[in-house]
């Protein structure tokens, strides 16, 4: 294997110049493997290529620096955001406020998958409020205003005789949420009609590439991340053999990374106190 020492540079990603082609680990390896490697006598196939013998003892290499890749670009929150509905009754509701521990509440696998909250929207009925003041507390434990006035009671039959209009009730036992329709308790399953807040947040990289991984698995990443992956990979692999290559690479990397917007950003504004204000 030839080393092509600036060779590489007609791979450059230009501005208005992007890729087609990874869709999936093999192809993702062939074009970190283009990069470092002069590969113009060998036609590689990427559904083969961690089998290829010639690379075969650096793949392994090179599937470890993507996960790094994608790791620091996750760090800079480049990845995608996401979003996820809470009601009130998924944080520990107090009297003005309900706690949210974002970290351990496990929607969807929505366990650990925030690395930064971005925005937190409310809505409720044809209401819809973009920015919403919250409180942070710690890490990824936020407090936020009441979505409905709540009482909880040990189970049904402790329930008030009479209830009140726009009160919800939840009785402890069954975790079950009423609502006083002026003769009786009615089970409501409909929560969203109380509110419910949408938090946009920055998630982590989570989902690693492994060895194992068919060369066929198709990676859920945005091309234009992927186009910078194999910068990346030639700067890691690099450092000790040809630490000028690989400074180059790496600045490279860092510099398409700056250049790709980072999605669905929106300024949110912050208060340190929750005003007792009831929705």
């Amino acid at each position: 294997m030839k080393e092509k020492k600036y060779g590489w540079l007609p791979y450059l990603i230009k501005k208005k110049e992007k890729s087609s082609f990874m869709k999936t680990k093999g192809e993702l390896m062939v074009a970190c493997i283009k990069l470092m490697f002069d590969n113009d006598e060998q036609e590689l196939i990427p559904d083969e290529i961690s089998e290829n013998s010639e690379y075969h003892a650096r793949t392994k290499n090179i599937v470890e620096s993507i996960n790094r890749a994608m790791l620091e670009i996750a760090n800079n929150e480049k990845l995608p955001k996401k979003t996820i509905e809470l009601s009130c009754v998924e944080g520990n509701i107090g009297n003005y406020y309900v706690r949210y521990k974002l970290d351990t509440l496990v929607k969807e696998g929505f366990s650990n998958d925030i690395l930064k909250v971005k925005s937190i929207a409310y809505e409720k009925d044809n209401i819809y409020k973009n920015l919403t003041d919250y409180t942070e507390e710690g890490h990824n434990v936020f407090l936020l205003p009441k979505l409905a006035e709540i009482s909880k009671y040990a189970n049904l039959s402790s329930f008030p005789k009479t209830g009140k209009q726009g009160m919800v009730y939840i009785a402890l036992d069954t975790n079950k949420v009423y609502f006083w329709d002026l003769k009786e308790y009615t089970e409501e399953t409909n929560l969203d009609k109380y509110g419910k807040y949408i938090i946009t947040y920055s998630p982590r990289f989570k989902d690693r590439l492994s060895y194992d991984d068919p060369d066929t698995k198709e990676l859920d990443i945005p091309e234009d991340l992927l186009d910078i992956v194999p910068y990346f990979v030639k700067a890691d692999l690099y450092e000790s053999d040809d630490p000028n290559s690989a400074a180059l690479a790496r600045n490279l990397f860092h510099a398409y990374l700056g250049e790709i917007p980072s999605q669905n950003e929106t300024k949110q504004t912050k208060i340190k106190t929750i005003y007792t204000q009831i929705w």
